[in-house]
């Protein structure tokens, strides 16, 4: 009667062991996977690393200087930090652009030095430009669209390439060259599109020049850019 009495203990005891075991081995399961799925969500998106930058743009510049609206053309290489959530970036832009200018002018001198006096011109400016520009991208306001603005100098290399005409006089082609400082100021916005996005910006710049053939004059201008910039 004794081993039936304890039989009668363990057996119950026995049963609930067999129930409460799995339920503290899937509780427990479920723990770890818990854990696993908070560990995976604090490496999101706004965690996003460093990245190297490549952008293409293509726009119209239109200078303050009497030179007429034309074609510019730009490529950057650069590398955004992964502080402030990719906020803060560098590149360096090539740009190249020609805008050209004309008109005529008739001498005040006596003798003329030119058929009537009167003599038509025009200019080619050619520009190349290097500029390292510092970038700040403000990534926490939209998914879809990032604004961004920078600043940097920029060094022009010229050439101003001048013809001219007096009646059927061809009075040939003068050249001169140099290099110039100036400063720039990109602002715009990035529309997401594939591993980057659709960039519109406005670019304001400004330098001086003082060739022999233009005279003592400027670089300032705006361009309006439409492009691409990816995060490799």
């Amino acid at each position: 009667m004794r081993v039936l009495h304890n039989l009668g203990l363990i057996v119950p005891f026995a049963m609930a062991t067999l129930f409460v075991l799995p339920g503290t081995a899937q509780a427990e399961d479920a723990a770890a996977d818990k854990s696993i799925s908070t560990a995976d969500l604090s490496s999101s998106s706004d965690d996003a690393g460093s990245a190297f930058m490549l952008g293409a743009k293509i726009g119209g510049v239109a200078s303050f200087n009497g030179l007429s609206p034309y074609p510019h053309y730009a490529l950057e290489l650069g590398y955004v930090f992964s502080t402030l959530n990719r906020g803060l970036g560098v590149f360096v832009g090539v740009d190249y652009t020609a805008p050209s200018a004309k008109g005529g002018a008739t001498e005040e001198t006596s003798p003329e030095r030119v058929t009537d006096g009167t003599y038509f011109w025009e200019l080619r400016q050619k520009e190349l430009v290097f500029a390292p520009t510092l970038m700040y991208r403000i990534t926490t306001l939209s998914t879809l669209f990032t604004p961004y603005i920078g600043i940097g100098p920029r060094m022009y290399f010229l050439q101003s390439v001048v013809t001219g005409t007096a009646g059927d006089q061809d009075l040939g082609e003068s050249t001169e060259q140099s290099t110039k400082l100036g400063l720039g100021l990109p602002i715009g916005t990035e529309i997401a599109v594939g591993p980057g996005g659709i960039l519109v910006e406005i670019l304001a710049q400004w330098g001086t020049i003082d060739h022999h053939i233009t005279g003592d004059s400027h670089l300032a201008g705006t361009s309006a850019f439409l492009g691409y910039r990816a995060l490799l």
